[in-house]
């Protein structure tokens, strides 16, 4: 089995700046994450985000584009996985005779 030359800390990069998530587990994970190599590997603490990478994001970017009205949802091609839960969920056919 191979080791890191060097040692742990230099198998893994800390962060330059400080990141944000995009949701509280993104962050809290990100956070756990950091302070974990601070502590274990010596990285040093992030620098404050530059205030430019807080900007909200482009139109094209932050929304979906609106689906056009000429465009028309196509309707999906039946599946035999489909047709086969159908069956499935009808339950046992009735007993003729009995």
């Amino acid at each position: 089995m191979a080791s890191v030359t060097g040692g742990e800390s230099n198998a893994l990069k800390g962060p330059e700046f400080v990141v944000k998530g995009a949701t509280d587990f993104d962050q809290r994970w990100i956070d756990e994450t950091t302070e974990a190599g601070i502590a274990a590997l010596g990285w040093k603490r992030p620098e404050p985000r530059p205030p430019e990478w807080d900007k909200p994001l482009s139109r094209d970017v932050a929304q979906a584009a609106p689906r056009p009205a000429s465009v028309a949802k196509q309707p999906q091609k039946k599946r035999l996985r489909d047709r086969v839960r159908r069956l499935l969920h009808r339950g046992p056919a009735p007993v003729e005779g009995g």
